[in-house]
């Protein structure tokens, strides 16, 4: 029951992420920002392609890819006897894309992010962009000051971003393009400690790192290698429907993973 219930927040969660990104692309958050036009004067790059990504559409991308593979491990986890208790872990991953959901407008101008953020109760809304440097800026429903500032790097399909709580830092985030897919991590700061977050992606496959650290890791390359988490205090692999990992405690574990029935 314990297991159902952190797997079922950590969907929620997840699935509130997905509404609020799809919500910005109904919107207008997921492609090219309203008079913004190609090289060639027109909305369509030369040869009829389609318009020009944006950070808001790398992220939104990244998002959904990670979003698979992060659903299957919690979801294998939360369902194994064995290792169901490993799932509360995943609450602190689930809740680091709410602090990033304004990255979803970078590159989208000022309106889009007041028109999505107000819809999320944020007021005071601040955005500004200097090149491929972003900044959101509001007041929270909690009274809090938030600040999302964003470097997007169009040529590695790169995002890093350091979120911020009246003026505190509270999460360093990046991602960058892989050969086989996506490699992300994050440095979360709260009064439970510092917490690291490695992931990798290629396909409906990957790898979730977690460590507790003082300090705060190396920026990430591209070069990492898909086992890149698995240098964490704690691991878990999704590999064609085989979940490997080393828990918590220490115990290295294999099994087959059938999704649940309410998956």
């Amino acid at each position: 029951m314990f297991a159902f219930k952190i797997r079922k927040h950590v969907r929620l969660l997840s699935l509130f992420t997905a509404l609020v990104l799809a919500l910005m692309q109904l919107v207008g958050c997921g492609g090219a920002a309203p008079g913004k036009t190609g090289g060639n004067g027109g909305a369509l790059k030369p040869g009829g392609g389609s318009a020009e990504l944006t950070a808001a559409d790398s992220y939104t991308a990244f998002t959904q890819a990670k979003g698979e593979v992060f659903h299957a491990i919690t979801d294998a986890i939360s369902s194994n006897p064995d290792t169901a208790l490993e799932s509360i872990s995943f609450i602190g991953v689930a809740f680091l894309d709410l602090a990033l959901i304004p990255a979803a407008c970078f590159g989208l101008g000022a309106e889009m992010a007041n028109t999505t953020l107000g819809f999320l109760g944020a007021e005071n809304i601040d955005y500004s962009e200097d090149g491929n440097i972003y900044s959101v800026k509001y007041k929270g429903e909690d009274g809090a000051q938030y600040e999302l500032q964003g470097e997007y790097d169009k040529g590695a399909d790169a995002l890093k971003c350091i979120a911020k709580t009246d003026g505190k830092d509270t999460l360093v985030a990046e991602y960058r393009k892989t050969s086989y897919g996506y490699v992300a991590q994050y440095y979360s700061i709260d009064e439970d400690g510092t917490f690291v977050y490695q992931i990798t992606v290629s396909g409906q496959n990957g790898v979730l790192g977690i460590s507790q650290s003082a300090s705060m890791p190396a920026s990430l390359t591209g070069d990492e290698a898909f086992d890149f988490p698995k240098q964490s205090q704690m691991w878990y692999e999704i590999k064609d429907n085989v979940i490997t990992a080393l828990t918590s405690a220490g115990e290295e574990i294999t099994f087959i993973y059938t999704p649940s029935d309410d998956e």
